[in-house]
């Protein structure tokens, strides 16, 4: 298994897949072979599937975590049974249950509640943090970007088409990644943001270099994680704010905020899908239907209303002074 393990990270690492999730497969796939007793791809059954569901459930995880676990190995197995170093996936019928006490809370932790976001933008903390972290968090929160899509943000990435101000979510500029092929994508900027002086930020940092850098002064880790730092960041920010560690939404939380404005909204799927980066799966629109042009667009966006235009107003304008 140790052997088909690293060739399943070679075929991964030659795909459009980020450095995190490579790393995140390799470490939960390597759990489930540390744990086995067995040596051999085609000796692993769904007995040894559901004594590891066990394992999993026993060591205190989250249900999140511990479904990212088995969908990892569950992954492994369908690229050996393609392979042919297996008949059978072993973990095809493993599913594991949201404990009944847990129902609706993972749900409610997905996103950010408006009194959360006045909260920490109303912060003296937040209001002193750099011009770099609150136009970060603000693209999270009025783009759904990943963290990391939002922190490789380069000066190319940024340009106007039709009138229209857009940004593309690309792994073209150096060091720049994509999760998967579905997270390329071009998006046009909030109003909200235009109006706090985004696209004049911008245009100071391209005025300074012609050249195609990063927007912001987040490097990436060792491992190429772009959102490192500011995750880590951005996690003190909220301690000091007194949230609590594992009962708090997070920076990855305004992604799915952003998502359920939307749906609040009963906007399409298909366009929300397409503004996200995410796979549409209805065989009419996913798979016959164009996609949706910037000008259609842009007022969806638009309707993204946090109503905190005073308040960020005025912690913009003293942290570009």
């Amino acid at each position: 298994m140790s052997d088909a393990l690293i060739k399943f990270i070679a075929s991964k690492q030659k795909q459009s897949v980020s450095v995190l999730t490579v790393k995140q497969l390799n470490q939960r796939i390597g759990r489930f072979i540390e744990r086995t007793h067995l040596d051999d791809v085609f000796d692993i059954t769904s007995a040894e599937a559901i004594e590891y569901k066990d394992c999993l459930l026993e060591e205190g995880r989250s249900h999140k975590s511990n479904k990212d676990y088995l969908a990892a190995v569950s992954q492994f197995f369908k690229w050996c049974k393609l392979m042919r170093y297996t008949s059978a996936n072993p973990f095809d019928e493993v599913k594991l249950s949201k404990p009944s006490n847990q129902a609706g809370h993972d749900l409610a932790r997905l996103r950010w509640q408006p009194s959360q976001i006045k909260q920490v933008v109303h912060s003296a903390a937040f209001i002193d943090k750099s011009a770099d972290f609150k136009w970060i968090t603000l693209l999270m929160m009025y783009s759904g970007f990943r963290p990391a899509e939002a922190c490789q943000l380069h000066s190319n990435d940024i340009t106007i088409k039709d009138g229209i101000a857009i940004m593309s979510v690309t792994n073209e500029g150096e060091g720049q990644q994509l999760k998967n092929d579905q997270s390329k994508r071009t998006l046009p900027i909030h109003q909200q943001l235009i109006e706090l002086g985004f696209m004049d930020f911008i245009k100071q940092h391209q005025d300074r270099s012609s050249k195609n850098q990063p927007i912001f002064n987040y490097q990436p880790s060792k491992d190429g994680i772009w959102s490192h730092t500011f995750c880590r960041e951005f996690g003190k920010l909220l301690d000091q704010l007194n949230f609590i560690a594992g009962k708090r939404p997070t920076a990855y939380s305004f992604r799915h905020t952003f998502i359920d404005e939307l749906k609040q909204l009963q906007i399409e799927e298909s366009m929300v899908a397409q503004l996200v980066g995410h796979v549409y799966h209805n065989i009419t629109y996913g798979r016959y239907g164009k996609k949706f042009d910037i000008k259609t667009l842009k007022p969806v966006v638009d309707k993204i209303n946090f109503e905190l235009s005073l308040t960020v107003q005025r912690l913009i304008l003293k942290c570009n002074v």
